[in-house]
């Protein structure tokens, strides 16, 4: 039976469409169209620590505080929204380096919703939710060389104390640890005393 210039050139490329997909690169986060503008939904990789005491050693600043303010602005290239978020210090746990004890610290966050002119982003950070103000928080923070803050781990380097007066992890479920199984909803006074004795 003959085949045809047309089926011969089907039956190759379903030969071949296995060894095509292994090099196809990699898509691209996903993105949709909205009211707003644009909405890209991200999910960026963190690096982490496995616990608690690698957390704090790993630490140039581990602390208790609480979110005052936030400002979101589009990156330089306009490809990503970023988060500033102002911290205020209630209690420092370890502080490495000379200098006295901050009194707020700013760090940021890829996310946030933000309008410039009529153009109005809108990044969902699907790992890292967005900090609640008031509420506090313990954060693990590593200095930049220009001296600045960021967190580490993302939203591992994160607890909050929820309305009842529980520890919460800030990452989301999906990616739990060992550490947020463990401590998720326990008393969020025996953490702040964890801070201040074991590590």
């Amino acid at each position: 039976m003959k085949l045809t210039q047309r089926a011969r050139g089907l039956i190759a490329l379903l030969t071949l469409s296995p060894l095509l997909a292994l090099e196809a690169p990699a898509q691209k986060p996903a993105e949709e169209k909205n009211d707003l503008g644009e909405r890209r939904l991200i999910h960026p990789a963190q690096g982490g620590f496995h616990g608690m005491r690698e957390g704090w050693a790993v630490s140039d600043l581990v602390m208790r505080g609480r979110v005052v303010d936030e400002r979101a602005e589009p990156s330089f290239d306009k490809s990503t929204v970023w988060t500033h978020y102002t911290l205020e210090v209630l209690q420092v746990f370890k502080l490495t380096g000379s200098g006295p004890e901050p009194k707020t610290v700013t760090i940021r966050v890829e996310g946030g919703n933000v309008a410039t002119g009529e153009r109005s982003y809108s990044v969902v950070n699907e790992v890292f939710p967005p900090l609640p103000w008031v509420r506090e928080h313990v954060f693990f923070l590593g200095r930049s060389e220009d001296g600045s803050y960021r967190l580490l781990g993302g939203a591992q380097g994160v607890f909050r104390q929820d309305e009842q007066g529980l520890m919460r992890c800030h990452l989301p479920k999906p990616a739990w640890d060992f550490l947020c199984r463990s401590r998720d909803g326990t008393k969020w006074e025996d953490l702040i005393k964890d801070m201040r004795e074991k590590y």
